[in-house]
């Protein structure tokens, strides 16, 4: 998982077979460093690839979110999807730029 500001990466966690609940504590505790690290951050955006598995990892970042009163938000994408601008070749493409 990467975390990024506009278009630097500022943090990363690597982790192979997981179960949901722990990627998305992995999740959750990367935001919280970040955030305290960019403070200036008044919104922190986490997009999780809410395909296959990927559900139940958006499914728990919203509940913990939600119960946590944290100021992120949880965007589901689908990352063999088209891109939504068509000057990229699909949607990964496209994140990686913005």
């Amino acid at each position: 998982m990467f975390a990024g500001i506009g278009p630097r990466i500022a943090g990363e966690h690597h982790h192979f077979k997981k179960d949901t609940m722990v990627t998305a504590a992995w999740v959750i505790s990367l935001a919280k460093e970040l955030h305290l690290d960019y403070s200036f951050l008044n919104r922190i955006r986490i997009r999780v690839d809410d395909s296959g598995v990927g559900g139940g990892v958006t499914d728990r970042l919203n509940e913990i979110v939600a119960e946590e009163g944290l100021p992120y938000e949880i965007i589901p994408i689908n990352n063999g999807s088209s891109s939504l601008d068509e000057h990229y070749g699909n949607l990964v493409t496209e994140m990686g730029i913005h």
